[in-house]
């Protein structure tokens, strides 16, 4: 599309035409291509709004993130992960890059090598400024690590998709953590957004 001028906040409002010629070109009904302009606007008016975020909020950069995800418990929602870390990274640094690669092994380790685990993850989460979890899917080693979390006053923040998930009792019902219910992604970054810059 960047091809038809969606460059800034100010050729959104002068190229919905060259978005509607683009659509044309590529054989879509005015019903879809009017969807698909306005879900486009969108998404670029984020994406300006984000860049203003950072331009103005630059002594506020460079946080360590603890991101918390399910492993072994289920990878279902690790592509997810990955698309949160590529966001939080445009701005700070993720400790636990890993966590949203689709190609990790889930079979069960040797003891040597749960104690390396256990040992990196703690040394990590001591050094994190916050943890910040997808806790959609069920995961007992995320559960523990924000209990440490919590036990050394990191701050925690929780999402976790609520049309498809319940949260525990014990994550919910404890007033330390910041639980934030999505229905939608898009949602996700924007409150990305408010807890990394604020």
């Amino acid at each position: 599309m960047s091809d038809y001028g969606f460059d800034t906040e100010k050729n959104i409002g002068n190229n919905v035409w060259l978005a509607r010629k683009a659509f044309k070109e590529y054989g879509s009904d005015e019903q879809d291509a009017t969807r698909n302009i306005l879900e486009e606007l969108k998404n670029l008016r984020n994406r300006f709004n984000h860049m203003k975020i950072v331009g103005n909020n630059n002594n506020h950069m460079n946080k360590k993130i603890y991101f918390a995800g399910s492993i072994r418990g289920g990878r279902g929602d690790a592509s997810l992960y990955q698309r949160m870390i590529d966001y939080i990274r445009q701005t700070d640094t993720v400790l636990t890059e890993h966590i949203g690669k689709t190609n990790m092994s889930l079979k069960a380790q040797t003891k040597a090598i749960d104690i390396h685990i256990y040992e990196r993850d703690t040394e990590w989460l001591k050094q994190s400024d916050m943890v910040i979890a997808e806790c959609t899917c069920p995961s007992l080693g995320v559960g523990y690590e924000l209990a440490y979390a919590e036990a050394h006053n990191i701050p925690v923040y929780i999402f976790y998709d609520k049309s498809n998930a319940n949260i525990s009792a014990m994550l919910n019902g404890n007033e330390y953590f910041n639980i934030i219910p999505y229905e939608f992604e898009d949602e996700i970054y924007h409150n990305l957004d408010n807890i990394l810059h604020c």
